[in-house]
């Protein structure tokens, strides 16, 4: 889930919202990510579009790998992130974006323990109403 606001014709915010989850015979892990991006955007209305964006990402997880010999992860993870996008106007209400985000989370991840890894690349394709 995502909304985006521009103040001005380049310049807007986003903010996101996720969640991830994988439950399986051998581990259950539930990730709930939220981010907020300062967005700049091409310029005018334009056929095919691109943006760049940074902000910060605030992620909970919750890991249990108990049942293939691991711990029982929790907690926050907060960090940077930055990133770039494409975008293509399908009429004056409505995107298709892609774009890739780069997150760097600074406080320890238990990576060892089969928790996020400290650097993460992401992708999302979307597809966007503007009014």
């Amino acid at each position: 889930v995502q909304a985006r606001y521009r103040f001005a014709e380049p310049i807007g915010v986003e903010v996101s919202a996720g969640y991830f989850g994988d439950l399986s015979r051998y581990e259950q892990r539930m990730d709930v990510p939220v981010s907020l991006s300062a967005m700049l955007h091409t310029p005018g209305y334009v056929p095919i579009g691109a943006y760049l964006f940074a902000g910060v990402t605030a992620e909970y997880r919750d890991y249990d790998l108990s049942m293939r010999g691991g711990n029982h992860v929790r907690g926050g993870l907060v960090g940077p992130h930055a990133g770039a996008g494409v975008l293509v106007n399908l009429g004056p209400d409505m995107t298709l974006d892609w774009d890739v985000k780069f997150t760097s989370y600074l406080n320890d991840t238990a990576s060892e323990f089969g928790g996020t890894s400290r650097h993460n690349i992401g992708t999302t394709l979307s597809l966007n109403y503007y009014f």
